[in-house]
């Protein structure tokens, strides 16, 4: 029996509202997405300024103190700490290279711990990085996953909002990032290349020849982005995570 015009009529009715309700459902998200990252981006500049303040707060104070000297097991010699064998650079006189494996220094503001500021140039970048990664801090701040900069093995995360880590997919080989501890110590690094990996794989964030990596989520996907840097400042050797024994915590 032919379909009568007026059940036709109500169907393509139907179909047109589901249309209409799954177009309004796709622009309600970008919207939300769009809000959360500008969100996220005004927070990370709001605390950017404090940790900027901290942290020459903190140069300032070394600053006034009197220069210190390789000592015997600290920065020279054979300690892993210092590769330079206690030949500093010229901004790190007067800080003591911290112990190989140790924490790194932090500057605190509105009581949360921040290891430096991390800017990418051609994205035009600056942000805070925070100590501690969990589901509330990613939402104001890239984070330290795991690593340390005087180690050569730092990992930091992000989301992917825009205003964080949504752009590092455009980021070439040669790319410069720079990371300033909370000492003031500046480090300079370019990229060697990028690649994606399952969230399942985050022993695959380990190892290998580079010496910082930055992460983030790719949209709609299982998973991450991560993109790898080689140090070029200061320049003395780069040590390597062993990872034969290597407990790997769990991204959120």
């Amino acid at each position: 029996m032919e379909e009568k015009p007026k059940n036709r009529k109500k169907s393509s009715n139907i179909l047109l509202i589901l249309g209409i309700l799954c177009l309004l459902g796709a622009g309600g998200f970008m919207l939300r997405n769009h809000l959360e990252s500008q969100r996220a981006g005004q927070t990370a500049a709001n605390i950017l300024d404090n940790v900027q303040k901290e942290i020459e707060a903190a140069m300032a104070s070394m600053d006034a103190a009197e220069p210190v000297t390789a000592a015997e097991g600290e920065t020279g010699g054979e300690n892993p700490a210092d590769p330079t064998n206690g030949t500093l650079p010229p901004n790190q006189r007067r800080v003591r290279y911290p112990e190989y494996g140790a924490k790194m220094p932090t500057v605190q503001v509105d009581g949360q711990d921040y290891i430096g500021i991390l800017q990418i140039p051609d994205l035009e970048l600056v942000l805070p990085v925070l100590a501690v990664l969990n589901q509330e801090t990613l939402e104001s701040t890239p984070c330290l996953f795991d690593g340390r900069v005087n180690r050569d093995d730092m990992l930091i995360a992000a989301h992917n909002y825009a205003t964080h880590f949504g752009n590092i997919k455009s980021l070439q080989p040669g790319a410069v990032l720079i990371f300033t501890d909370a000492a003031g110590r500046r480090y300079e690094y370019e990229m060697i290349f990028s690649e994606d990996m399952n969230r399942r794989e985050n022993i695959r964030m380990y190892g290998g020849d580079w010496d910082l990596t930055i992460f983030t989520c790719v949209p709609n996907t299982t998973n991450r982005l991560a993109v790898r840097f080689r140090r070029t400042y200061p320049e003395f050797e780069s040590r390597h995570l062993d990872k034969s024994n290597l407990q790997v915590p769990n991204i959120p």
